[in-house]
């Protein structure tokens, strides 16, 4: 299949595109959940990469057999803090509810929800540097 996507500063389609080029862009964050995709076929025409069930599984599938081939070391993404979100990644809802679309998990989820994600990861981070920082005590040697 042949895909194509729309380039976001231009909005013209861009392709055409194998998966495994479009799994490159997605690492590279030249493309994510909300960069409309299309490709011969698509009844729904031009719809979000996150909405597209057949795109999304191949490159969440791709995703995983590069990451073994990766090893342990292999990167782990973290949520932007709110005030890096691109415009474009927020919008407000009628009732004036700021909402946040979450590359990580590929859903809007309300800024105070986003924002506890944020806390709760850089938390867990500065526990694990912590961890790593600290002295290990051999006991036997004491």
């Amino acid at each position: 299949v042949e895909w194509y996507f729309q380039e976001p500063t231009t909005r013209q389609p861009a392709g055409p595109w194998t998966v495994q080029q479009l799994r490159k862009r997605w690492r590279s964050n030249q493309i994510n959940g909300l960069t409309l995709v299309w490709h011969a076929g698509l009844e729904a025409g031009w719809t979000p990469l996150a909405e597209v069930s057949e795109l999304k599984s191949a490159l969440r599938m791709e995703e995983g057999e590069e990451d073994e081939d990766e090893g342990p070391v292999g990167k782990h993404r973290k949520r932007a803090p709110l005030d890096e979100v691109p415009l474009t990644h927020t919008y407000t809802s009628e009732l004036g509810v700021l909402y946040v679309y979450d590359e990580i998990d590929e859903d809007w989820k309300a800024s105070e929800v986003y924002e506890a994600l944020v806390v709760e990861e850089a938390e867990a981070e500065a526990r694990l540097e912590k961890h790593a920082a600290s002295p290990t005590v051999n006991i036997s040697s004491v």
